[in-house]
């Protein structure tokens, strides 16, 4: 292999041309590649590569995935609510709006549609997050910010109020009956 650079002394010097030590030859990939985890088997009875419904025990659809049909009430129009596609927890959709059972879904800056039945919403992860709770109820609709999170339970207070020490009005919500949201332009 030959040397990268010459070495040229300057005019005066003694020192005589000296040449770098040629590199060895190192082939391409000889660092360990990350391995990669053994593909899943078929054996499970939620396995069906066809099928885009989450599947349960015994071939069942899973009773703790929420229908979507709450996502049609007046109460919901014009928040900016984030969804993900059923089997695709971690691709985020903000809904535009909803024809008949057609979601209108806004995908970075290019837009897309998608079944009604195919749509979850997009739970919160941590402290501080904006929420929409959607069971059925007295918070039905209502915008809370996340005071304590908990993957059962979340302590909530009401959006756009500041938070205080003194008396401060808290919620209650099951985790899994909230939705993230944008923060809301103009609506407190």
């Amino acid at each position: 292999m030959k040397s990268l650079v010459d070495i040229v002394p300057s005019e005066g010097s003694t020192h005589k041309s000296t040449r770098l030590p040629a590199l060895p030859d190192i082939p391409l990939y000889a660092a360990a590649s990350t391995p990669m985890p053994a593909p899943c088997s078929p054996t499970g009875d939620a396995w069906d590569p066809s099928s885009r419904t989450p599947q349960g025990p015994g071939g069942q659809e899973n009773p703790d995935q929420p229908t979507s049909t709450w996502l049609t009430d007046p109460k919901m129009r014009g928040l900016r609510i984030l969804i993900t596609e059923r089997g695709q927890a971690n691709k985020l959709y903000e809904i535009r709006n909803i024809i008949s059972e057609v979601v209108n879904v806004r995908d970075g800056m290019a837009f897309k549609q998608l079944p009604l039945r195919e749509v979850v919403p997009c739970t919160p992860c941590r402290r501080e997050d904006i929420v929409v709770a959607f069971e059925p109820g007295e918070y039905f609709g209502q915008i809370f910010r996340i005071k304590e999170f908990g993957t059962e339970q979340c302590v909530l207070r009401k959006y756009g109020v500041r938070s205080t020490t003194l008396i401060e009005k808290v919620y209650h919500v099951s985790t899994a009956k909230l939705c993230v949201i944008y923060p809301p332009s103009g609506r407190k």
